[in-house]
């Protein structure tokens, strides 16, 4: 893995996804998409990455762990309700995922993203990630509940440094969408190793009804399990 990792997809393509999700015009639609644009880092090198994604509609669902990114999709329709998710392995090791939902339906997207870490010297550490992200309600009617929601969160060596960026709509209508980066920096030293943890999640609902409070959780509770599957033995990171 390569210490800078630039790639050309930009928020124009997050938002084309989200544009081509047509839904009844008499009820709400939501959308929601996240995706890595690049990652950077000062004083480390970068390798062994691991991948646990989870991605479902109402009708169908998958979950995939490996060292190399899946692509899947799944779009699902039952009378006018409607939904879609995808995780799109296009540009891996950087991720990007989408999620759609029109009258009563949902989609989630998750990805799991873990590499170790080598520092190459002694001082700040730094691990830079440049993301994009959009979030749309549209034509939201009295009496339904909609959310549309991308989070992205890192770690390293599970516990010592989380930083977490929610980007979040309920139940008002609006579109919103940008360009962000996610830094983390803690003390190492030369020849020091250890695990960072991206996790990213993608929410898009409507429901006649509230939904379940755990639900915009659902990335962290996965980032939780899939952290102590990759905890290790490491010298202690210390926050700069």
């Amino acid at each position: 893995m390569n210490n800078s990792m630039t790639r050309s997809a930009g928020l124009a393509a997050l938002s084309l996804i989200a544009v081509s999700f047509s839904a009844n015009v008499e009820a709400a639609s939501v959308t929601a998409s996240m995706g890595i644009s690049d990652i950077q880092t000062t004083l480390l090198t970068l390798s062994n990455d691991q991948f646990l994604t989870d991605i479902a509609t109402p009708f169908q669902s998958a979950f995939d762990t490996g060292t190399v990114l899946q692509s899947n999709f799944f779009s699902s329709s039952s009378g006018i309700n409607s939904s879609y998710a995808e995780i799109d392995g296009s540009l891996a090791p950087l991720a990007q995922i989408h999620t759609g939902a029109a009258n009563s339906g949902s989609g989630t997207a998750t990805v799991l993203w873990t590499f170790d870490w080598l520092a190459t010297g002694t001082g700040t550490a730094t691990l830079n990630l440049e993301y994009l992200w959009d979030t749309t309600v549209a034509n939201f009617q009295a009496g339904e509940v909609a959310i549309a929601s991308s989070s992205i969160s890192a770690l390293v060596d599970s516990t010592s440094v989380q930083t977490d960026v929610l980007h979040f709509f309920q139940n008002v209508q609006g579109t919103a969408g940008g360009f962000d980066n996610l830094l983390l920096n803690f003390g190492v030293t030369a020849g020091q190793a250890g695990t960072f943890t991206v996790a990213m999640t993608s929410v898009s609902s409507v429901a006649p009804v509230p939904l379940p409070a755990a639900l915009p959780l659902l990335g962290s509770g996965l980032l939780g399990l899939f952290g102590l599957g990759r905890r290790r033995q490491r010298k202690t990171v210390v926050a700069a």
